[in-house]
């Protein structure tokens, strides 16, 4: 009697696992599955007992209308464009997005190309990176010259960090909706000098105008550093970073920008930015593959600026000492925005 293979599939379901194709031998499972496909079709068809309900409590309010499926620009179903499963629903896109399927073809043609001439693909790597920043300074809306690609927002916002050169006694101020690993790398980096994070709570109803008196007084003190959010990732608080942005000028104090979730939201989201460091990530909303991030910098900022890895660039100034790092895989930058 043959041996079954271990179900290795997650379930988002925690209360039944379920089965693989090949396991559906037993009344149980197909019942469940007769079950589960007249759900589905009942979705489809908008005829869900439950959405036919009325509002008990606001009898004379209207029912939300169902969305409409998605479609593509051909008019085909806009889920083709994607190899997600349709086992599941993909609601997290934020946290880890998703690649369309012409992207995946693009970088594993790049990959084939790399695999059969590795020489040839690395001493020409860092020019086709520098031709992606090209392509892409559109979409981002700054200069090509004014950013370089980075893993993700952290490795970014730690490098903006580092670049700050604190010293002994110096002081970086955060706030109480920062990310936990831009926090974490703001602590590391200050005990390594002898300085410290300072966290400056902001209310989350607080109005802008609020939220700069709050930073403001903390400015005044003139600390090493500003480290905020566009777009804050546990609270989803927008912050006033072209305010802020002045303030920090006016107080000669740098400011870091971490909007890991504005490309792909925001259209040109770095345009007019002020900040001395601005990072956003490409693998949540602009649908980019995991590992890629644009650096803004201003150029004053930009001449302490190093990859977190330093390889032979590191002589090349802003930014191409980051396109140039090494036997990196440089494929995740160049699907999206080369032929």
């Amino acid at each position: 009697m043959a041996t079954k293979k271990p179900d290795l599939s997650v379930d988002v379901n925690h209360d039944e696992q379920s089965p693989q194709p090949d396991e559906h031998n037993d009344s149980d499972t197909d019942a469940s599955n007769a079950g589960a496909e007249q759900r589905e079709a009942a979705e489809q068809h908008g005829d869900r007992e439950d959405s036919e309900q009325p509002d008990l409590e606001h009898p004379d309010s209207e029912q939300p209308a169902r969305p409409e499926p998605l479609e593509a620009r051909d008019g085909s179903p806009a889920a083709a464009l994607w190899s997600l499963n349709s086992r599941w629903r993909h609601i997290n896109h934020g946290s880890y997005g998703a690649v369309p399927v012409f992207a995946q073809l693009r970088r594993m043609a790049y990959l084939q190309e790399a695999e059969g001439a590795p020489q040839r693909w690395f001493m020409a790597a860092p020019a086709r990176v520098a031709q992606a920043r090209t392509e892409l300074a559109e979409f981002i809306g700054v200069d090509a010259d004014s950013f370089g690609f980075v893993p993700n927002a952290s490795a970014g916002m730690t490098a903006s960090i580092r670049a700050l050169g604190l010293g002994a006694g110096d002081e970086i101020i955060v706030t109480d909706h920062a990310y936990g690993a831009v926090s974490f790398s703001a602590k590391r980096e200050a005990r390594q000098h002898g300085a410290k994070v300072r966290t400056v709570p902001v209310e989350l109803d607080a109005t802008s105008d609020e939220v700069l008196a709050v930073l403001g007084k903390a400015l005044a003190k003139k600390p090493a550093g500003l480290v905020i959010d566009s777009t804050s990732s546990v609270t989803a608080r927008n912050f006033p970073v072209a305010a802020l942005a002045e303030l920090a000028q006016k107080h000669g104090v740098p400011l870091l920008v971490d909007a890991a979730h504005a490309p792909g939201v925001q259209a040109r989201p770095a345009e007019g930015g002020a900040a001395s460091a601005w990072v956003g990530n490409l693998h949540k909303w602009a649908c980019g593959f995991r590992g890629t991030a644009v650096l803004v910098a201003e150029k004053k900022f930009a001449k302490n600026l190093y990859p977190l890895i330093d390889s032979w660039g590191m002589d090349e100034p802003f930014p191409g000492r980051f396109d140039d790092q090494g036997t990196m895989d440089y494929t995740p930058y160049l699907p999206l925005w080369m032929p």
